[in-house]
C-alpha cells in the first residue's frame, strides 16, 4: 500500500496544520476535516499511509532512542546533543527529547480509529471486514508510539481522540507509566480480533502491522509493566507468533539477509526503506559516511574483559562490523564478508528497521523462563539462538535469576546490535523490583562514557527518573498542565 496510494489528501490536510508550534496548539478544523476530507476507504487509507510514513521519515531518531544512552556503540563523531545524553548532561532543548513526531502518529491513528466508520457509510465499497482491519492497524501504530513514549519519558500524556474532534482540552497533564501501559494493552487486545494475518503483497507482512507483530508488542509491553500475571500473558502471545511456521530464525547462512533483503521469513514487523521511492535510511551518515560514520563498533566488546563474540560467531568479526575499520554492516553492505569491503551503491542505503524479528522474541522467551525460574527452559532459548549463530552452547549456568538476566543480554546484545534494542533492555530488567538492579545499567553504561562524565554520570542514575528523557521545552512552554520529569526540574 504505502508504494502505491498517493496520499495528496491528507498533505492539504497538514498544510492547514501546518502553523501549529507544537502537537498541542493545533485548533480543531472540524469542518474541513469532516465535511470534506474522510468520504471514503482511499481517505482513511491515506492517513495511515502517512502514520508509516512519519515512522519511516524518524528512523535516526528510533535507533537513537535505544542506543545512543547504552554501553554498545562507540563514537567516531560525536555531536553534542548525543554526547550531552550520554555524558549525563540533558538539557530540555536537546532536540532528541522533542516527541512532537511521535504525538504526530498518534494524533493521525487516532484520526483514522475515529473516522474510519463515517467514511464507510458514505463509501459503500469500503466494507466492514476492511474498515475493522484498518482501524485494527491504526491501534498498533498508535501503542507502538505510546510503547516508545512510555520507555523515553516514563510519564507522558494520553491523547485518546485526534484533535480534529473537541472532544478533549488542549491543556493536558501526564499520565502514569502504569496508566500508559495499561492503554496500550487494552488498544492492542481490542485491535487483536480484527488486524490482518496476511497481506497480498508480500512486503506487506512485514511492513504493515499484522496478528504477528501485535502478539509481538503485547508481548513486550507486559514484560515491561510486569505485573501480576504478566509474564505468564508475555509468553503466550510469544508462543502466538510461532504457532503457524510462518515467522521463525532463518537458517544460519541466511542470517545476514535479515538486514541485507529486509522482509524476511524472520521479520515480524519492519520500517521499510524502498529505493524506489527514494526512501534511505539514516545508515550513510551514522555507520558509513567515508569511513566517518557518527557510531563504530566499540572495540572494548573485543577485549578478554568483554568478549562479546566467540570466534566461531557468525555475528562477529565481519558479521555484525568489520574487523579492520570497525564499520557496523548490517546497514551498509550486502556482503559483509568480501574483502575489500563493497559498500551499497549510489547512496542507496535502504535497509529496513527492524522492529520485531524471531530472535527477539526467542531472547524474550528466555527471559521470561528466568523471571519465572524455569532455567532450563531458559537456557534452551538461548541455545537455540547461539546454535543458528554457530555459538558455542552455554551450559552449566548458575541457576539464579541476575546470572540468566545477565546472559540474556548479553546474548541481546550480540544478536541485537545497533537495532534500537540495547537501552531498552537494560532499562527493562533494572526497573524490576524497585530498579533492583540500578547499578548494573550504571556499572555498563560507565563504560562507554568518558572518564571526565563518570562521576556526574553515576551520581545522576541514582535517581530512577535520570533513567528518562526530560520533556522538550517547547511542550512545557505550549502546555500549562505538563510538568517536567522530577529528576530534570531544577535543572
Amino acid at each position: 500500500m504505502i508504494r502505491y496510494i498517493k496520499h495528496f489528501i491528507w498533505v492539504v490536510l497538514m498544510i492547514v496544520l501546518s502553523g501549529c508550534d507544537s502537537w498541542v496548539d493545533c485548533p480543531p478544523e472540524n469542518g474541513l476535516i469532516k465535511e470534506k476530507f474522510w468520504q471514503s476507504e482511499q481517505d482513511v487509507e491515506s492517513v495511515l499511509i502517512d502514520c508509516y510514513a512519519t515512522y519511516q521519515k524518524n528512523i535516526k531518531k528510533l535507533l537513537l532512542f535505544g542506543e545512543v544512552r547504552s554501553d554498545q556503540l562507540a563514537f567516531y563523531r560525536e555531536p553534542s546533543n548525543y554526547r550531552q545524553i550520554r555524558g549525563g548532561s540533558i538539557i530540555d532543548n536537546n532536540k532528541l527529547c522533542d516527541w512532537a513526531f511521535i504525538y504526530k502518529i498518534i494524533n493521525q491513528s487516532s484520526a483514522v480509529i475515529e473516522n474510519a466508520s463515517s467514511a464507510a457509510e458514505i463509501d459503500k465499497n469500503f466494507l466492514d471486514v476492511e474498515r475493522d482491519a484498518i482501524i485494527a492497524e491504526a491501534r498498533f501504530i498508535r501503542s507502538l508510539a505510546y510503547f516508545y513514549l512510555v520507555r523515553i519519558w516514563k510519564d507522558v500524556p494520553i491523547l485518546p481522540y485526534s484533535y480534529e474532534t473537541d472532544k478533549n482540552g488542549f491543556e493536558i497533564k501526564k499520565s502514569s507509566e502504569k496508566e500508559v501501559l495499561d492503554y496500550i494493552i487494552s488498544d492492542l487486545k481490542k485491535a487483536l480480533p480484527n488486524i490482518k494475518q496476511a497481506y497480498e503483497e508480500s512486503w506487506e507482512n512485514h511492513g504493515r502491522a499484522t496478528k504477528y507483530a501485535v502478539h509481538a508488542l503485547l508481548a513486550d509491553a507486559y514484560l515491561w509493566r510486569s505485573a501480576a500475571g504478566d509474564i505468564d500473558l508475555s509468553l503466550e502471545h510469544c508462543q502466538s507468533i510461532f504457532k503457524d511456521s510462518q515467522r521463525g530464525m532463518l537458517a544460519s547462512d541466511q542470517w545476514f539477509t535479515i538486514f541485507s533483503e529486509g522482509n524476511t521469513a524472520e521479520g515480524i514487523f519492519e520500517i521499510e526503506c524502498d529505493e524506489a521511492l527514494g526512501q534511505n535510511g539514516p545508515w550513510n551518515s551514522l555507520f558509513y559516511n567515508y569511513n566517518r560514520p557518527v557510531f563504530l563498533f566499540d572495540k572494548k566488546l573485543e577485549t578478554e574483559e568483554f568478549n562479546l563474540y566467540d570466534e566461531t560467531d557468525i555475528r562477529g568479526a565481519n558479521g555484525t562490523y568489520n574487523k579492520e575499520t570497525g564499520l557496523i554492516l548490517k546497514y551498509i553492505t550486502a556482503t559483509p564478508k568480501v574483502t575489500p569491503l563493497k559498500i551499497y551503491p549510489g547512496g542507496q542505503f535502504t535497509s529496513n528497521f527492524i522492529v520485531y524479528r524471531a530472535a527477539d522474541i526467542v531472547l524474550m522467551m528466555a527471559e521470561i523462563y528466568a523471571e519465572k525460574g524455569m532455567f532450563r527452559e531458559s537456557l534452551e532459548q538461548i541455545n537455540r539462538v547461539r546454535r543458528r549463530a554457530n555459538a558455542i552452547e552455554l551450559v552449566g549456568l548458575q541457576e539464579d535469576i541476575e546470572t540468566f538476566e545477565d546472559y540474556i543480554l548479553e546474548e541481546r546484545a550480540r544478536e541485537l546490535y545497533a537495532e534500537g534494542k540495547s537501552w531498552f533492555d537494560l532499562l527493562r530488567i533494572a526497573k524490576r523490583n524497585n530498579y533492583a538492579r540500578k547499578q548494573m545499567v550504571i556499572d555498563k553504561v560507565l563504560t562507554s562514557v568518558s572518564p571526565i562524565d563518570q562521576s556526574s554520570v553515576e551520581s545522576a542514575f541514582q535517581n530512577e527518573y535520570a533513567f528518562y528523557f526530560p520533556i522538550y521545552r517547547n511542550e512545557l512552554i505550549n502546555n500549562s498542565l505538563l510538568v517536567q520529569n522530577k529528576f530534570y526540574q531544577s535543572k
